[in-house]
């Protein structure tokens, strides 16, 4: 992964968590977890932390606004923190 893609995808989740009232719609869950999938091609190892991120969409319809839990946002940081150390940059 290029370094500006990193960033990008950085940038992608830190404002998913800073989304007013903690409720994304739907399909700003969808289009993040899709980001995210694409990353962890390359670190296989950081796919659990997409679970809890699965869980919650998988029962929605139409485009409702979801809750930001703590489980996501802790996975989620978590995420933006390894991911910059584990591919060196």
């Amino acid at each position: 992964l290029t370094p500006e893609s990193i960033d990008n995808i950085i940038s992608k989740i830190h404002v998913f968590l800073a989304t007013p009232d903690r409720q994304p719609r739907l399909r700003e869950w969808q289009r993040l977890g899709g980001h995210l999938n694409w990353v962890l091609n390359v670190l296989p190892w950081g796919r659990p932390a997409l679970s809890e991120l699965y869980r919650k969409t998988s029962t929605k319809t139409r485009n409702p606004p979801i809750f930001i839990n703590s489980t996501i946002r802790s996975d989620l940081s978590w995420l933006a923190d390894t991911i910059p150390n584990a591919i060196g940059v």
